[in-house]
Parts: C-alpha cells; sequence; structure tokens
C-alpha cells in the first residue's frame, strides 16, 4: 500500500477523533427585585426578555423579588421566568430572599449553600444571609471541605450575595459606600455587617491561586449605587459584582464564556442581550 496513502488515512483517523472544545455560557444577573409599594412581588421586565436557553448556567446573585419566599406565588414565577428548580440554575440567596427558606429550598430542591461542577469549574454557592454575613458553623466546616478536596479543577468560582470581600480588606476601603448596595454597619439586619470572610476564607482561596486554580468571587448585592464591579486583588483573586435596579436603562448582566480551560468574563447592557 502506498505510504502517502497510510499517512493520509491516519491523519483522518487521528482528526475524526479531535472534537472541538465546545464553549459554555453563563449569565450571572443579580437584585431583580422591584418594591414599589404596590405588595407586587415582580421582576424587572428587562429580565423577562432575556432569551435564558442560549447560556448553560445561570448565575443568581439574590434579591430576585421583593419579598421572594414569601408565599408559592412568587416562588412559581421564578421558576417559570428563571427555572429555579432546575440544576443549571444556581442562586445565592439575599436578604429578600430568605422570608421562608424552608419553603424555597423545597423549589430549589437543594440547601441554601452547596457546590455544583461544570467540566473544570467548581462553582461554591454561599449563604450570606443565614448567620448575618458570617460563614460560621457548618457552612464554615462545608467550605472548607470544598477548599479541601479540589484537586483538578482549574477554575473556582465563589457566588454570593453580600459583598463580604468588601469589609477589612484595605485595597477596597471606603468602597461599600460606592459599589455596594448596602453600607457596613451592624444595624439593620440588611446591613453589609462585620464578618469573617478574609480571615477564615480568603487566605484560603489565596492558597489554591498559588496552586494554580484561578478563583472568581461573584457577589449580588449591587444596582443601587453601581451596576458593575470588577477588581483583581494582589494574590491574583477575581472580585466581580453585578446587580440590576428596577428597569433602569444603565443596568448590565456579567456573562461568561469558557473554552479549553480558559474563562472570559464581561459585562453587557440588559437591552443589547
Amino acid at each position: 500500500m502506498n505510504i502517502k496513502y497510510i499517512i493520509l488515512m491516519m491523519l483522518v483517523l487521528i482528526l475524526s477523533n479531535c472534537k472541538p472544545e465546545k464553549t459554555l455560557r453563563f449569565i450571572a444577573l443579580s437584585h431583580t427585585r422591584i418594591c414599589d409599594g404596590t405588595g407586587k412581588n415582580t421582576l424587572s421586565s428587562d429580565i423577562l426578555n432575556i432569551n435564558f436557553s442560549k447560556y448553560n448556567l445561570l448565575l443568581l446573585g439574590g434579591d430576585m423579588l421583593c419579598n421572594t419566599s414569601m408565599d408559592e406565588a412568587g416562588l412559581q414565577h421564578l421558576d417559570k421566568v428563571l427555572n429555579i428548580s432546575e440544576a443549571t440554575s444556581l442562586w445565592a440567596i439575599g436578604n429578600h430572599d430568605d422570608t421562608n427558606t424552608q419553603l424555597l429550598t423545597q423549589y430549589t430542591r437543594r440547601p441554601t449553600y452547596y457546590t455544583h461542577n461544570q467540566e473544570d469549574i467548581v462553582f461554591l454557592v454561599l449563604d450570606t444571609e443565614t448567620d448575618s454575613c458570617m460563614i460560621s458553623g457548618q457552612q464554615l466546616a462545608y467550605v472548607n471541605h470544598v477548599l479541601d478536596t479540589i484537586q483538578d479543577a482549574r477554575h473556582l468560582i465563589l457566588l454570593h450575595h453580600k459583598l463580604l470581600w468588601l469589609y477589612d480588606n484595605p485595597e477596597l476601603k471606603g468602597l461599600d459606600k460606592t459599589v455596594s448596595n448596602v453600607k457596613i454597619c451592624e444595624d439593620m439586619h440588611w446591613c453589609l455587617k462585620p464578618n469573617n470572610f478574609n480571615q477564615d476564607i480568603y487566605p484560603r482561596l489565596a492558597e489554591l491561586v498559588r496552586r494554580g486554580v484561578s478563583v472568581t468571587c461573584i457577589g449580588g448585592d449591587i444596582g443601587s449605587v453601581a451596576k458593575r464591579f470588577e477588581w483583581t486583588t494582589k494574590e491574583g483573586i477575581n472580585l466581580l459584582a453585578t446587580g440590576v435596579n428596577n428597569d433602569e436603562e444603565e443596568n448590565q448582566v456579567l456573562i461568561f464564556e469558557y473554552h479549553d480551560g480558559e474563562l472570559d468574563w464581561y459585562f453587557k447592557s440588559i437591552r443589547d442581550l
């Protein structure tokens, strides 16, 4: 048999077995609630116009309705629009979502903190509301267990509502007044309260970065003051936040694209989707 023919056939076989890497797309949105005093439990109308079928994962950063878990009607509405009962919708609850977490988890079919694995990305969803912004007790034990067991993942994404990393972070001093929906305080339940994120969790994330794992935190308590936030710390940890406010023209969402091990993101006007 002709050697050139053999080589050609071998190349054809090799190429036929090389499947192109699929690009995965995730969309993150938060603070979609409208509290207009009418008592209606509704989403921002811009959200209703998004074609979520274009995205492999939906990352919800909390405060989805004015009183999300007050009754089943709100949760049914969210399930219809955002598919909250599907494994592809990850939800870090906010202070407008947690009136009845037992009812809420019946719809999500998951606890209020958990992990999700997609390709070689580990998503860690935090509950910043249960213990007034502290990640403590069983949740802290769970977080440490997840961080202990990360071996082959290239990326770790933490999804959370309150911007925990703003507290006691000299790099970000004062940004609770210009970025976060709520300031650092202790007197109201919705405050960004003093917490242990930078003390107990951040050093472990920095260690993962030193091991070659990309770490990204996505906060959702934003939108009223600022529409977007992006910062990379000196340790190499990416801090992002995204949120909308009512139906304001400046509203943006955060979109991720994952291809061949690389994770990229960009903010986009919600009306240009």
